[in-house]
């Protein structure tokens, strides 16, 4: 008897053989093959998923039963790209061809819609006959409902905003380059009467090519002319709002555009807005009460003719601005071939890992220090450091480091009037933090090492190292807390060294000598990203006890905290990490409190414990959603694992959106999703969503488990008990090109036991990471 994996199989088979004319016949090929399945449109939604027929977004707008929502005008929607206050943008396709398009959605009460449309329809007509390459527009606008809907050209290219997270501040040669090309683009919209009205970083693209695009040009003004302080704007949309229109009701001008602009270029020489708190209402006062500097204060570089340039489009009196672009363009002369050169090779560098500077060999002198530290570290989650190996890296150390990270050398002092020649000794040779400059950046510009407490900052906490060195961190017997609106940690090592505990700090169970779980960081922001990090805790011995359970429970202390400032801010928490490493025993992070996002990309956990962990509910409405591509987890327990509060509601969601993956999930407790629970009710739970777009799980993975509080117990939930929707995960045998270690490219996937998922192989980019062996 034909088995309905062996039909399933079938199924896919037909639809990737099938033209694109004949997918009626197909559809009634599955039909048949699935016709006594319990779920039909889930069997047929998942095989068109695995061909590549429906994008992930389709495929659950159609899980959810809203399949006409993907139909907008003569477009297809295949991706949601972003939601603001009043409207959502959406990637999408001509129904009669395969050309790419972008679809604002926008959101008016309905007696303003009749004008709005009007307005747009009219913006349109003039992009239509007259676009330009730096500015995109509506090429046409409708009316969907009780929604308006501008299309406008798709621009395949990085946010400035990202980039500037990403590396900083900009050279001035980049800045000017930029300028000339967005005031050409700015002019020719000018000459056709058309205000942008929305210019700021995140509308900014930046092209392979080198072609700076300003998008959206003129839609804020067309169905929001009037701004006010109870817009209820994100933050990012106060940065570049002139003066003359707050609290006015005035419409934007080309004058209040080149304020826009000139805020623009202030913030990417200098790294950060010109008024960098995060409280909107003292943000619009500044720019209505305050000067802005001159950006020669924060970027000292600046030539003199760009400063003074930036300081007159910024000036408060729109009289003493330039009148029009046209005028700024005769000065600044056109953008040049070179520039775009200059920029093409400025963009082509975030392609890879972070830009580095100097002689490679030098560099790679430099990081043999880090390096050899963290072998000395060790792991127990990974290959066990040969003793002889260790000496051979502490050999190259300095005396009374070799103290710090060689465990051999900690002693529990019996007579407390012996001079201190442990651990602590060695910390007070580590160097001190440089302070913050003004924008809140701590420089690191050695290797270091350097030691790690407390820090507190106000708007933004940036620790960065420089691009050809990668700073080591060193955190002491207390974690280090970090405090500010916004938390940055870029190109660094966190680690502690190999500590024991005293006989004064016995435990209550009578178990001395076993290592306090404490975390590495502690930090409460609303943002945090980390960008080109490793992380990497103690040694812990392991339980005595020969308790799978007891063992995973006696180090449960993940490597980093995160708490929001602001728990109630429904536009806070949001969490970013890109090109790290985590080396643990007990998890990566532990989320106090629930963010609003999560993304993860090109990054790699070794050891036990789950890669994130939730502490209590969910935010006020339900839902959590994590973003991860290019994620390898090995020898992990968990992607997920939730202590569910005994009075949690139900409803809501917890939703994955997964690409080119690898979960790798090993141990007794192993699932996707962790429930740390008594009991669980299907009732009283969210809906578990994974989509795994190209990524590869064991065969045997559990989806959802409820594990009992003190680790003892375990339990695979089935639909009885839990909601759960896996979408497009394939599991199949697969191996890593090495065994566990500090070489990301062990850790790469070298063969899969079945058929490619995708083009690429997937899970970590591993020449993007940095190495932890010498």
């Amino acid at each position: 008897m034909e088995s309905v994996s062996d039909r399933l199989r079938q199924a896919l088979l037909e639809l990737r053989l099938c033209r694109p004319g004949d997918l009626r016949r197909c559809r009634r090929r599955v039909r048949r093959l699935a016709h006594d399945l319990p779920a039909f449109d889930s069997v047929w939604i998942d095989a068109l998923l695995q061909a590549r027929r429906l994008t992930p977004f389709q495929a659950r707008t159609l899980e959810s039963g809203r399949a006409a929502d993907l139909a907008v005008g003569p477009c297809v929607l295949l991706d949601r790209l972003g939601e603001g206050r009043w409207a959502a943008t959406y990637l999408a396709r001509v129904r009669d061809g395969r050309q790419q398009c972008v679809l604002k959605v926008i959101e008016l009460p309905v007696e303003l819609l009749p004008a709005g449309l009007e307005n747009l329809q009219r913006l349109a007509e003039r992009f239509k006959a007259d676009s330009h390459p730096h500015v995109v527009g509506p090429h046409s606008a409708l009316r969907h409902g009780e929604r308006l809907v501008a299309i406008s050209r798709y621009v395949d290219g990085l946010r400035l905003s990202e980039l500037l997270v990403r590396r900083g501040r900009f050279a001035p040669e980049i800045v000017l380059a930029v300028a000339r090309q967005l005031v050409d683009g700015l002019a020719a919209v000018e000459e056709q009467g058309v205000v942008h009205g929305d210019i700021r970083l995140p509308n900014v693209r930046l092209t392979r090519g080198g072609q700076v695009v300003l998008v959206d040009a003129g839609i804020a003004p067309a169905v929001v002319p009037q701004l006010t302080i109870h817009a209820g704007l994100p933050p990012d949309r106060y940065d570049g709002i002139a003066p003359e229109l707050i609290g006015t009701g005035q419409a934007p001008t080309a004058r209040s555009d080149i304020y826009a602009l000139g805020c623009l270029l202030w913030q990417l020489l200098a790294g950060r807005p010109p008024f960098p708190t995060g409280d909107p209402l003292a943000k619009l006062a500044a720019h209505q009460t305050r000067p802005i500097d001159d950006v020669r204060e924060w970027a000292p570089d600046t030539p003199e003719p760009l400063a003074k340039m930036v300081a007159r489009f910024t000036s408060r009196d729109p009289q003493d601005r330039p009148g029009t672009f046209g005028e700024i363009r005769e000065r600044l002369r056109p953008a040049r071939r070179a520039g775009t050169q200059r920029l093409a090779r400025f963009r082509s560098a975030f392609s890879s890992g972070a830009v580095r500077q100097g002689d490679a060999a030098a560099a790679n002198r430099r990081w043999a220090l880090t390096a050899g530290l963290l072998v000395a570290l060790g792991g127990a989650t990974l290959a066990v450091v040969d003793q002889g190996v260790r000496n051979d890296v502490l050999a190259i150390l300095p005396g009374r480091l070799q103290r710090l990270f060689d465990p051999g050398t900690v002693q529990s002092r019996q007579n407390p009037n012996e001079p201190d020649d442990g651990p602590e000794a060695g910390l007070d040779e580590l160097r001190a933090l440089p302070p913050a400059d003004a924008e809140g950046v701590v420089r690191l510009d050695s290797a270091g090492p350097y030691a790690l407490g407390s820090i507190r900052g106000e708007a933004r906490l940036v620790l960065r190292g420089a691009g050809n060195v990668r700073p080591l961190l060193v955190v002491g017997e207390e974690p280090a807390v970090l405090t500010a609106v916004h938390v940055v940690l870029e190109n660094v090592v966190v680690v502690r060294p190999l500590r024991m505990e005293t006989p004064d700090s016995i435990s209550s169970d009578g178990h001395a000598g076993r290592p306090v779980p404490r975390p590495l960081l502690m930090v409460q922001s609303q943002g945090l990203e980390l960008s080109e990090c490793w992380f990497d805790a103690d040694v812990l011995r392991p339980a005595e006890s020969g308790d799978p359970a007891s063992a995973a429970n006696s180090n449960g202390a993940p490597l980093v905290w995160w708490r929001p400032l602001d728990s109630q801010d429904p536009a806070g928490g949001r969490i970013a990490i890109e090109d790290t490493v985590f080396a643990t025993q007990a998890g990566a992070m532990r989320l106090v409190s629930s963010p609003a996002r999560i993304e993860a990309g090109n990054c790699l956990m070794l050891g036990t414990g789950a890669l994130f962990e939730l502490q209590g509910g969910l935010r006020p409405g339900g839902a959590l959603r994590i973003r991860i591509d290019r994620t390898t987890l090995r020898g992990c327990e968990a992607l997920l694992s939730w202590h569910v509060p005994s009075d949690v509601g139900g409803g809501g969601a917890i939703t994955v959106d997964a690409t080119d993956c690898v979960f790798d999930l090993a141990g007794p407790r192993a699932a996707l999703f962790q429930l740390i629970a008594e009991r669980v009710s299907r009732s009283t739970l969210p809906v578990f969503q994974i989509t795994g777009e190209g990524s590869l799980a064991s065969a045997s993975l559990a989806e959802v488990a409820r594990v009992a509080p003190d680790g003892r117990g375990f339990l695979r939930l089935d639909d009885s008990s839990v909601a759960v929707h896996i979408e497009g995960l394939t599991t199949a045998p697969f191996e890593f090109a090495g065994p566990p270690s500090r070489r990301p490219a062990d850790s790469v996937v070298h063969t899969i036991g079945g058929p490619r998922i995708a083009a690429r192989t997937p899970g970590i980019a591993a020449e993007e990471l940095a190495s932890g062996e010498p």
